[in-house]
Parts: structure tokens; C-alpha cells; sequence
């Protein structure tokens, strides 16, 4: 993708609500989501297909761009017996 579209990535223009596990699971009232960006440091990755919106016309051009180019490139993965999986969703609580 161009440098123009992950400079936009990069920017605090994007929205994901809470999910509705998450807001209806707790007994604490969490308000709105903060806006965030898409892609920040070397390699990480912030979106929700389908929940992350591009708060302007121009953050939701490039969200839609990599989210076609994701499914462009993807890849079958066989998990085999033995094979482990581990994911980060990087949680962060603040006290």
C-alpha cells in the first residue's frame, strides 16, 4: 500500500466500539472506546473487520484498502496435532 495510506493508518482517526460481551459483562460503566490508530510502532495492528470505522472520508479509503489487501494475500492455515497458537491482544488496564 502506499506511504500515504499507512500515514493515515497511523493517525488517531479510527473508532471501535466496545463489543457487546464486553460492555454487558461487566459491572463497570466503560463509556466510549477511545479513537486509535491502525497501525502503530514496527508491527502492530489495531482493527475489528466489520467494527473499526475510519472516522473521516479519507481513514475509511484507507482502512477499506487494508482491509482488501488482507484479504487479498491471506492464506489457509491446517492446524495439525501438536501445532500452538498463540495470540497477544495487548490489554491494557489502567487502575
Amino acid at each position: 500500500m502506499s506511504e500515504d495510506t499507512q500515514l493515515t493508518l497511523r493517525q488517531t482517526l479510527f473508532y471501535t466500539p466496545f463489543d457487546d460481551l464486553t460492555i454487558t459483562s461487566n459491572n463497570v460503566k466503560l463509556g466510549d472506546a477511545d479513537k486509535h490508530p491502525i497501525l502503530s510502532g514496527y508491527h502492530d495492528l489495531r482493527v475489528f473487520e466489520n467494527r473499526t470505522k475510519g472516522l473521516t472520508q479519507e481513514a475509511q479509503l484507507a482502512l477499506d484498502e487494508l482491509l482488501h489487501l488482507a484479504h487479498k494475500y491471506k492464506k489457509k492455515l491446517t492446524m495439525l496435532p501438536g501445532d500452538f497458537v498463540v495470540c497477544s491482544n495487548n490489554l491494557y488496564i489502567l487502575a
